[in-house]
């Protein structure tokens, strides 16, 4: 991947974690999951990147509403592990839940679903 990708990925998957969760929130309720629809719907509404969506279904849908919304073949889109992981470790390393200001303590990421939260 080339190194304005990476950035403009890194950028997207941070706006899905301070922006588009808190939204999801404000307009659905808090869930452990949220329908890819509502998520795709916010993602267009509050005009955020389409390019990296897959990584916002990966963060805040089921595995089952992922497989279903994004298209193969595998080998053009990451599979639902593997983009959950890569967003986890961005907010991870950005900071996203080191508690620096309220938007990024609560980005509506539970950890739910596939990864042992409560649902």
């Amino acid at each position: 991947m080339n190194i304005i990708v990476w950035f403009k990925r890194k950028s997207a998957i941070r706006k899905y974690l301070k922006i588009l969760g808190p939204t999801l929130k404000e307009k659905y309720g808090k869930k452990n999951s949220y329908e890819a629809r509502e998520v795709i719907d916010t993602v267009r509404h509050l005009k955020l990147t389409e390019k990296f969506v897959f990584y916002a279904l990966a963060l805040y849908c089921t595995k089952e509403d992922y497989e279903k919304v994004v298209e193969y073949p595998q080998s053009m889109v990451m599979d639902y592990a593997m983009a959950r992981t890569a967003g986890f470790n961005i907010a991870l390393a950005s900071g996203v839940f080191s508690g620096s200001d309220s938007a990024s303590t609560d980005s509506s990421i539970d950890g739910g679903g596939d990864f042992g939260g409560d649902t």
